[in-house]
């Protein structure tokens, strides 16, 4: 699950409502190619799942 929180987003697992599991912020994400990119650039559907493809 995405969540914007500031310049960064939260991620969290599939049962992240029960408030008993950590969300994490990312702020920066480094791709395979080496490229940085803004977590709010890469992450651009917020409320979904993670998934294999950006």
């Amino acid at each position: 699950m995405f969540i914007r929180e500031g310049d960064g987003v939260v991620v969290a697992g599939a049962d992240a409502r029960s408030g008993r599991r950590p969300g994490l912020v990312i702020r920066r994400v480094r791709t395979d190619d080496g490229a940085e990119h803004a977590a709010a650039d890469y992450f651009t559907a917020m409320g979904g799942y993670l998934t294999a493809r950006p």
